[in-house]
Formats: structure tokens, C-alpha cells, sequence
């Protein structure tokens, strides 16, 4: 007993036009409107101005928050003797040192990038 085969059907070549209709049919990407590389060149070059000028905030707060340190330090030290002579405290004194330490608590937090907000002198004192 033989064993019979049939033969396997070719499929017919595609032809240009049908080649043509199978790319039409793909879904094409739509570039945003305002959107192309020549702008992410401009976001990244701005992101990384934005991070320069951050940096030289940053080093101003620093140089002014060592400044802080010594006013604090002369107010500490005029309130003591305040103290010491007077036998009560300075309520002018003790106001500055609480509108200092708000200052320097803010100066902290963007200093560590806890907060985008710049301390004075970008805003106002004792905020």
C-alpha cells in the first residue's frame, strides 16, 4: 500500500499593489504638534540652567546662613547678659531670634531641596 501525497498549494506572490495595501494599512505614529528634538535639546538646556542657578542660590544661602550663625551667636549672647543685669528677657531680642529662626528653617529646607521656595531676601522676613 503507497501512501499518496498531496501537494502542498503555493500561495500566490503578492503583487506590488497588494504589498502596497498591506504597508498602508499599518498605524503610523503622529508626531505632537510643537513637539520635535530641537525642543527636548531646549528643555534640557533650560532644566539644566534652572540647576546652575539653583546651585548659585544655594551657595549665596550658604554663605549667608555661616553670616547667620554669628548674628545668631551676638544675639544669644546680648540676650544673656540682657538677662543676667535686667533679671527679665529682651521681647525685641527674642522676636528677632524668632523670625531668625524661621528664616534659617527655611533656608534649610531649601538648602536640602526639601521646598522650592527661596528664603529671604526672595520673600518676605520671618515668613
Amino acid at each position: 500500500m503507497a501512501r499518496t501525497t498531496k501537494p502542498k498549494a503555493k500561495a500566490a506572490p503578492k503583487t506590488a499593489a497588494a504589498k502596497t495595501a498591506t504597508l498602508k494599512a499599518a498605524p503610523v505614529a503622529i508626531d505632537e504638534p510643537g513637539l520635535d528634538d530641537d525642543d527636548t535639546d531646549t528643555t534640557a538646556a533650560s532644566q539644566n540652567q534652572a540647576i546652575w542657578l539653583r546651585g548659585l542660590a544655594m551657595l549665596i544661602f550658604a554663605v549667608l546662613l555661616y553670616i547667620a550663625h554669628w548674628v545668631l551667636l551676638a544675639a544669644t549672647l546680648l540676650q544673656f547678659l540682657w538677662m543676667l543685669f535686667a533679671g527679665e528677657r529682651n521681647r525685641p531680642i527674642a522676636d528677632f531670634g524668632d523670625s531668625l529662626s524661621k528664616w534659617l528653617a527655611a533656608t534649610a529646607r531649601f538648602q536640602s531641596g526639601a521646598s522650592e521656595d527661596k528664603p529671604f531676601p526672595w520673600s518676605a522676613w520671618g515668613r
